[in-house]
């Protein structure tokens, strides 16, 4: 059984923010926002305060939400630039494919087996799969699928392979297979 579609270069990072939601939680991975929110509140306030404290108050918090824009926003489009003048493609046709020994993801500048004892947990994040290693997450794209009853045939095909540990912590995985 097997999966294959196009895949963007920097997708695997923007993938990694679900397995952070998964490993961490909705509330740890909101951090950003709220240090984003307290800082343009406390801007206001000091704002129509007309607080006095001087310039450098003011710059701190202008160079701490550059730098918060900056690493959130700019970093990820020109790290992709970057990496395209280097002569990575901006697509890689990638292939998943469920064999007896474990999970085979090839394209064509790598080639990687997931181990079926190594996963720990498969779950849906946003629009992916994760397959869920330590220290590791495999990202599968779901709009690879071609059909919804194609997925559910992927899906349950890794189920059946994984240790019943995983499975058990693969409870909403298994419950999209029925």
């Amino acid at each position: 059984m097997e999966v294959s579609g196009d895949i963007a270069l920097g997708e695997g990072r923007r993938a990694g923010i679900w397995v952070m939601q998964r490993l961490y939680g909705r509330a740890w991975t909101s951090i950003p926002l709220v240090i984003l929110y307290v800082m343009a509140v406390a801007t206001v306030v000091m704002a129509m305060n007309d607080y006095q404290a001087g310039g450098w108050t003011w710059l701190v918090l202008a160079v701490a939400l550059a730098l918060y824009i900056g690493w959130a926003f700019i970093v990820p489009l020109l790290a992709r630039r970057l990496w395209t003048r280097r002569g990575a493609a901006s697509k890689e046709q990638t292939r998943y494919r469920v064999e007896d020994d474990g999970l085979h993801v090839d394209s064509s500048v790598r080639t990687m087996v997931i181990h079926w004892p190594a996963v720990l947990q498969l779950v849906q994040g946003g629009p992916y799969w994760l397959v869920m290693l330590p220290e590791f997450a495999c990202p599968l794209p779901r709009r690879l699928f071609a059909d919804s009853a194609g997925e559910h045939a992927f899906i349950g095909a890794c189920l059946e392979r994984i240790t019943p540990e995983a499975r058990a912590r693969s409870q909403k995985a298994v419950a999209f297979v029925g």
